[in-house]
């Protein structure tokens, strides 16, 4: 694959050709979450990836990230842990 065949910046949230996967476990960190996801799409901008968080937490991060889903040009998937 060369340069070329990467879309630059990614369009339609194109992902069929990832080259990196994030995992991130998140707990109690909805704060920290934008800021994150700012720094990664600013490291990687223009490469096909993934971030994937996965949830612990029992503060409002789920919608942080739903609301973040939409605003960021990564492609961004949750785990969420089951309520109990």
């Amino acid at each position: 694959m060369t340069n070329k065949d990467i879309p630059f910046p990614l369009e339609d949230k194109t992902y069929s050709q990832l080259m990196l996967s994030v995992v991130i476990a998140a707990r109690t960190e909805a704060g920290s979450i934008e800021p994150l996801l700012t720094r990664i799409g600013q490291a990687t901008w223009g490469l096909p990836i993934e971030v994937i968080f996965v949830d612990e937490s029992t503060d409002n991060i789920l919608d942080v990230i739903r609301v973040l889903q939409e605003r960021f040009p990564l492609c961004i998937t949750l785990i969420a842990r089951p309520l109990e």
